[in-house]
């Protein structure tokens, strides 16, 4: 049942990416960007400010109490101010899950390796000559972060 609910097609899943879910890996399979999200928030909540703003701005100027779909300016601010904390919350969450240990102490042994790699790639003793103190690299699919 759940085969035919995540069709690849409809859900923009490959071969690979049902497998995992098969099995229980859920990473890669349903990724979202978020960086969009973030800026749309943050977009959105300027918007609500800018527009809060102006209708302040007339209605301390005039005598008229302007309101859009019945929204005065302070829920302009109210709603701009949700729209940034929930951008802000958005980034400490994603930044927090980036510095995870497991993630990160696998992102500093692939560093720290392509960095040896490069020293000791450019001491070799000459270009034609096979580099014997080199450590291969980690293959990408071996080391799973869940």
């Amino acid at each position: 049942m759940i085969d035919r609910w995540l069709s690849g097609r409809t859900m923009g899943l490959t071969e690979r990416g049902l497998a995992d879910y098969d099995q229980g890996n859920r990473k890669g399979v349903f990724e979202m960007p978020v960086l969009p999200l973030i800026d749309l928030m943050i977009l959105s909540g300027w918007t609500a400010l800018l527009v809060g703003f102006v209708l302040k701005v007339i209605q301390l100027t005039t005598s008229y109490r302007p309101a859009i779909l019945g929204f005065t300016p302070i829920d302009f601010l109210m709603m701009a101010m949700a729209a940034m904390l929930f951008a802000i919350a958005l980034a400490a969450r994603t930044w927090v899950k980036s510095q995870e240990p497991t993630a990160t102490a696998i992102r500093r042994r692939d560093e720290t390796i392509e960095a040896w790699n490069a020293l000791k790639g450019a001491e070799i003793n000459g270009p034609g000559s096979a580099p014997e103190d080199v450590v291969p690299a980690a293959d990408p699919g071996t080391d799973r972060v869940s």
